[in-house]
């Protein structure tokens, strides 16, 4: 949901961003946000190693969440997203960041200017918090998905998925035999036998000669499924 007019896109000298009409129709919230980001203990975007085009997104879905609670009293965001990703609320805690968000959140409240939130103020801290521990988890998680790719060197698409595992922040890919006594996940293909070693929990998943679009999405797909499940609470650890 957003407020305000709808940014007109150009190539032209003026070119409409997010940012500018947020500063020019809701400066309160403009100005918070900013605020927040300034003046947080960590440096998120220095933290976390993420390109200014990824920053960006973060600060307008912190301008999106902080009109929708300033406005309707909640952050709608965060309530509609709770509703259908059942996932979400078993995200692992960050108490280290929720004390910063809450500080800082505070910090801004007393002064004279930024008064008029105060009394979201639990909703606001809930928002920037669920927020940023997100962003957190993709781009510095703390549980890795452990894959080891047992593929011949000279099979055709070696490279290629190599480098597309490489690439997933939240994967540790290693071609080494040793990999395969703690793996999540082993890639490898029909001719190959696997030693007695192998993490017998390990998913297997066989790399085809043929791969297309659609074998890479599964197997991406199985990658992201490792990941959702070791970055999550347990059943045990609700109780």
């Amino acid at each position: 949901m957003k407020y305000g007019p709808m940014p007109l896109k150009s190539k032209e000298q003026f070119d409409i961003t997010e940012c500018m009409v947020y500063e020019r129709y809701v400066p309160e919230v403009y100005h918070f946000v900013r605020h927040f980001l300034e003046r947080t203990p960590i440096d998120i975007q220095r933290y976390l190693k993420i390109s200014d085009k990824v920053y960006h997104e973060l600060q307008n879905a912190l301008f999106v969440v902080t009109t929708n609670i300033h406005v309707l009293g909640n952050d709608m965001t965060s309530v509609a997203s709770h509703q259908l990703m059942e996932r979400l609320k078993l995200l692992r805690p960050n108490e280290r960041l929720r004390a910063g968000v809450s500080q800082t959140v505070d910090y801004l409240l007393s002064e004279p200017e930024f008064r008029l939130f105060e009394p979201n103020r639990d909703a606001l801290v809930k928002a920037y918090y669920n927020l940023m521990r997100q962003l957190i988890q993709q781009y510095r998680p703390a549980n890795r998905v452990k894959v080891a790719l047992v593929v011949e060197q000279d099979y055709l698409g070696y490279m290629d998925v190599l480098a597309a595992l490489d690439n997933i922040q939240y994967v540790d890919v290693s071609t080494s035999d040793e990999a395969l006594r703690d793996a999540d996940l082993v890639v490898t293909t029909a001719s190959i036998t696997l030693p007695d070693y192998t993490n017998p929990e390990a998913v297997p998943f066989v790399w085809r000669l043929n791969a297309n679009s659609d074998h890479y999405a599964r197997l991406y797909g199985i990658v992201h499924e490792l990941w959702i499940q070791k970055s999550h609470l347990e059943k045990s650890e609700l109780n």
